[in-house]
């Protein structure tokens, strides 16, 4: 072999050989891992031969609905290496965003197939209307269950509600942020303890849920942005996300 041909055959195969060593990117192991996913059975008789899985590696991501199972020994393996995968590819991309709760699921036969209802719609079907959005909100300081401080959020369809308009509360009662926020923080909301989300679609109809989060992403003396999932108990989820402005209301707590 001429050592012009020998040189560049030692240029080429290190560079393969790292090309095949080198990880999958975030967008491969996800694909890898939904492939994999996609080789577990569905097929079902009644609603009961259903249930979700959160097979995702994500606790962002909406559940598997499968029949019912149990994986033991080599898929138990695989799954747990294709999840393993996923996190070690995407580790950049979780560690940026909030923490997530569960998303609901409502595990269903239809048609011989195990489907989650809450999440879309069959063939041929309409798929389900998602909630309306609130494009408007404002932030003021407020009073807390034992009239301690507290901020709450409202937001509402249109620019001046009146009193017949819809309205979602986000209410904040612990570890309030003191502006301005350096970084992200995600608050939980648990009902009368540290926070609460409230949806009035109507006049005296109004609805607490019962759980869900909310993200400040920016909070200074012009207002606050950020976003909010609410889970309410009918299975029905409000999300979106807010930049609200002061509009400070006088109350007087205590």
């Amino acid at each position: 072999m001429r050592p012009a041909v020998l040189l560049v055959c030692c240029l080429l195969f290190p560079a393969a050989a790292m090309a095949q060593s080198r990880p999958p990117s975030c967008d491969v192991a996800q694909a890898d891992l939904e492939k994999y996913l996609g080789t577990l059975s569905r097929s079902c008789q009644k609603d009961s031969d259903c249930d979700g899985y959160y097979y995702r590696a994500n606790a962002c991501s909406v559940a598997v609905v499968l029949r019912k199972h149990k994986l033991t020994g080599k898929r138990e393996k695989q799954l747990l290496a294709q999840q393993q995968t996923v996190r070690d590819a995407c580790n950049v991309y979780y560690r940026t965003r909030p923490a997530c709760s569960p998303i609901p699921f409502r595990a269903a036969c239809r048609r011989h197939a195990c489907v989650d209802t809450m999440a879309a719609a069959l063939p041929g079907e309409p798929a389900p209307k998602p909630p309306e959005g609130y494009p408007f909100a404002t932030i003021r300081h407020a009073c807390g269950p034992a009239d301690g401080p507290a901020l709450q959020i409202m937001l509402t369809k249109v620019a001046n509600p009146g009193k017949n308009d819809a309205r979602v509360f986000l209410s904040l009662y612990r570890d309030l942020p003191e502006p301005p926020l350096s970084k992200p923080r995600t608050f939980e909301l648990e009902r009368m303890e540290s926070g609460d989300g409230v949806r009035c679609p109507r006049p005296n109809g109004c609805e607490s849920a019962e759980r869900g989060h909310v993200v400040l992403e920016k909070f200074d003396g012009t207002g606050a942005e950020g976003s909010y999932e609410l889970y309410f108990k009918d299975g029905t989820v409000e999300r979106g996300r807010f930049k609200a402005a002061w509009k400070e209301v006088r109350e007087a707590c205590g």
